[in-house]
Parts: C-alpha cells; sequence; structure tokens
C-alpha cells in the first residue's frame, strides 16, 4: 500500500512539473510520404546523420541498463555538430510554421536531440564531462528550464521544446520514444535524423525497439509479480490515451510481451538511470 502512494505521488508531482501549455490547435502525425518537402533543413539533418554515424555506439551497458552511448568529447571536437547547431538557429520562423505537421514534429524532435547534446558539449568544452546532465542545473534552475538553444531564431529550453511544442502541439505519444535526454534509461538516441517524410515509420520502429528493450523499456519475465515498465509511463500517464498506457503498450510491444500484459494490465516500474549516455574515449 505504501509503494501504491508514493507512486501516486510521484506521479502528481510529474504532472504538475510537465504540465501541457497549448498556444495553437494540435496536429497529429500522418502516414509517410516520399513527396513531403522539407529541403530547408536537409543540409542539417545530413549534417546530424554523419555526426551520429561518427560519435554514437550502440550497446552500451551501465548498471544493468543498455544504452546507446554519445562520444561527447567527439562531439565537442565536431564540426558537423556545430554546423547542426547553427543551422537550427538560422531556419526561417515563418517557413516552419507553415510547414506541414509530420515536418514541424521530426524539426522539434531532431532540435530536443540536439540541443540536449549541446548542454553536454558546453560543459565538455569548459572541461567537466558530468556524471548526470542534471548536473548542470544551477541553484535557481533545473537543466530542463535554461536555455538550451535557438530554434528558427526563438532561444528555447529543454522544457519548452518538450512540453510547449511537442506534448502540446501534437497527438503523438510515441513522442515519448523519441526524444533523449542524455540519460542511460531514456529510450535510445536513434542513429539518424527524424525526417518528415518518414516520421511515422520511425517513430513506430523507436516504439517498438524502447518496448522491446528488457533493460529499460518492458520486463515480462516468469515469477515476476507483474510486468515492469519504463518510469516515463507514470510520468506521463497522462499521454497515453486513448486507451491508457496499458492500451499502448500491449500495441506496441513484442507478440509475447503483449500477450503478458494483456493478462496483467497492471505495472512495477524500473528505477530511473540518470547516468550520463556517454563513454570516454580510450
Amino acid at each position: 500500500m505504501l509503494s501504491r502512494l508514493v507512486l501516486w505521488l510521484e506521479r502528481g508531482i510529474a504532472g504538475w512539473k510537465t504540465k501541457k501549455k497549448r498556444v495553437g490547435p494540435v496536429a497529429t502525425i500522418g502516414p509517410d510520404d516520399e513527396s513531403t518537402e522539407e529541403a530547408m533543413m536537409e543540409a542539417i539533418y545530413a549534417d546530424w546523420d554523419a555526426v551520429l554515424a561518427r560519435c554514437l555506439k550502440p550497446g552500451a551497458e551501465g548498471q544493468g541498463v543498455t544504452y546507446a552511448a554519445m562520444d561527447y568529447e567527439a562531439l565537442a571536437r565536431d564540426e558537423g555538430f556545430g554546423r547542426v547547431v547553427d543551422g537550427l538557429a538560422k531556419l526561417d520562423a515563418d517557413a516552419v510554421a507553415a510547414a506541414g505537421a509530420n515536418v514541424r514534429a521530426a524539426l522539434y524532435v531532431n532540435a530536443y536531440n540536439v540541443l540536449c547534446c549541446a548542454h553536454v558539449v558546453r560543459s565538455v568544452r569548459g572541461g567537466t564531462l558530468p556524471a548526470s546532465i542534471r548536473d548542470l542545473s544551477t541553484k535557481k534552475s533545473e537543466i530542463w528550464d535554461l536555455a538550451a538553444g535557438v530554434v528558427a531564431g526563438e532561444e528555447v529550453s529543454l522544457n519548452k521544446v518538450e512540453h510547449q511544442v511537442l506534448r502540446s502541439g501534437f497527438d503523438e505519444p510515441r513522442i515519448h520514444a523519441c526524444v533523449n535526454c542524455a540519460s542511460r534509461s531514456c529510450p535510445d538516441l536513434r542513429g539518424e535524423a527524424y525526417r518528415g517524410k518518414r516520421l511515422d515509420s520511425q517513430m513506430s520502429d523507436q516504439t517498438r525497439r524502447w518496448l522491446a528493450d528488457e533493460t529499460k523499456g518492458l520486463s515480462t519475465k516468469a515469477g515476476a509479480p507483474r510486468p515492469t515498465i519504463s518510469r516515463i509511463f507514470l510520468w506521463f500517464e497522462g499521454d497515453f490515451k486513448p486507451g491508457g498506457v496499458a492500451a499502448f503498450v500491449a500495441a506496441w510491444a513484442p507478440d509475447d510481451k503483449a500477450a503478458a500484459v494483456a493478462k496483467d494490465p497492471r505495472f512495477d516500474y524500473y528505477p530511473y538511470d540518470w547516468s550520463l549516455n556517454g563513454t570516454r574515449r580510450g
């Protein structure tokens, strides 16, 4: 009973801290369309693809959690990463606002992931590779509320991108599988840029990969009292509608795990490892 009360309190605090702030109509993600026009982002995405190929190392493991590790020291020296950050800042705001839902969602998912890395890169350039991105918080503000960078001429924080732009602007719970907060227990950073023309299939693939990961996504091990899922489902429970968390997990999990969830839609939650998803060279 006490543990359930603690979870209820944790869910309530998380909901209060991450409340949506809708400032316009809510969009939905449409099917893939190779004719989608996003030429203004293509150079940025090509650079991001190349940076990820050089600096992201899949298959790392730490404290029982598997994750895609970013070589932040290499990233801090990578000229391509600088072009990505500069390119996001110089995008035309009117053109971004006029773009279709898939194009805008892809842009801001990429922006979140890039600017989260940029926080760590600034620390590395200052001489410190943090043990956790949360170590970059100040006495006055958590890291999520600090200025992270510029997108289309607007200075943004990670919280603004995640909660005001993505969660508030799009009716799409798969977003949670795609944004990466530079921590081991986050869904893995994808090894390619998200693109509007393929966003639906990329999001679906990312969600399936997340729920196939038994170290931080979903575990249905025999003998466990109930399935264990990411704490993200606790913190953002209200985003997984209609149907709720159990229906979402069952829809995207591997077949054997989905069957276990259908038998018992109650969940336990993994502890969240906020250790940096980084790797040291040498």
